[in-house]
């Protein structure tokens, strides 16, 4: 846990409700094809 604990501790609490919200689609795009993107960028 060098950088913290990550998003499974920080955004997985909150999914189920999320999805039952918004349904299970949007959520599971949110919490991997997003965070992919956003955490797969090269930083200068």
């Amino acid at each position: 846990m060098n950088g913290g604990p990550g998003m499974p501790v920080t955004a997985a609490p909150g999914a189920p409700r999320l999805a039952d919200a918004v349904g299970e689609e949007p959520v599971g795009r949110i919490l991997t094809e997003n965070a992919g993107r956003a955490f797969g960028v090269e930083c200068r």
